[in-house]
């Protein structure tokens, strides 16, 4: 066996112990796109031969999901242009109709013709972006669990930064459980908040009227200076919503007016 054969023997053994595969895909002078080398993981993360996409690079181009696919070609010319080192997650949608996510990884090398050269690693990352998904999802449960204090009391004590339309993936717990439980009053503690100022402002007139549609009343408590102003700036008044400065002096009040 001579050293070229045995070097691509060795690299290939290598390649099959990857979640993933060896690439080395190339960018003409005139910007085309073509793939130069596929190691035999291609068949298991593409669901098609190498050969078939060494043969026609849009084969592989048509799988990348279309949110991903501008941002992919994107990062690529800024790669040519900078020859920086390029990595990318992106979302790949197979024939089985699977959509893995992967991760590739190359430092751009410019070609006597102008054209460049990536040769790198691509890992299927799937099981990972699940993880973290359910990880992400805990974490969130976590900054805003339901307690039920008492037969018709719901406490919800918001923790962390609400910036990010958190308030109504809370909500869509929160009217669930007010049906479940028999709940006629929830209380949103907003003194673990960091942040989302006219954001919670407009998510929390959304959530007043969802818990009144169900018949239940919303208590607030815990509000910093800097929510209450940008809730007194919003043009939907929270009519019906008691306020109370914290949440000991909420539950205070309930118990004398249910006493």
């Amino acid at each position: 066996m001579d050293h070229a054969n045995g070097d691509v023997a060795l690299l290939e053994k290598a390649a099959a112990k990857l979640p993933g595969l060896l690439y080395s895909f190339r960018v003409g002078p005139d910007g085309s796109f073509s793939f130069v080398y596929l190691s035999e993981g291609c068949r298991a993360l593409y669901e098609v031969a190498p050969e078939v996409i060494l043969a026609d690079f849009t084969v592989a181009l048509a799988m990348v999901h279309p949110q991903d696919l501008a941002g992919f070609t994107q990062s690529v010319a800024e790669a040519v242009e900078k020859l920086h080192l390029w990595e990318r997650e992106l979302r790949l949608c197979t024939s089985s109709g699977a959509v893995k996510w992967i991760q590739a990884r190359s430092q751009p090398e410019r070609e006597p013709d102008g054209g460049t050269s990536f040769s790198g690693v691509m890992l299927d990352i799937t099981r990972h972006k699940a993880s973290e998904g359910r990880l992400r999802g805990e974490i969130q449960r976590l900054s805003a669990p339901l307690i039920r204090v008492w037969d018709g009391v719901l406490v919800v004590p918001l923790i962390g930064d609400f910036g990010d339309n958190r308030l109504q993936a809370v909500l869509s717990e929160v009217l669930p459980t007010m049906r479940r439980e028999a709940i006629s009053c929830v209380i949103f503690d907003f003194t673990g908040v960091v942040g989302g100022g006219e954001v919670i402002a407009n998510e929390l007139h959304r959530a007043v009227q969802g818990i009144a549609l169900l018949g239940g009343s919303a208590v607030v408590t815990g509000m910093s200076p800097a929510l209450v102003i940008a809730v007194a700036r919003t043009p939907h008044p929270l009519t019906g919503v008691v306020m109370h400065g914290t949440l000991a002096s909420a539950l205070r009040s309930i118990v004398r007016r249910d006493g």
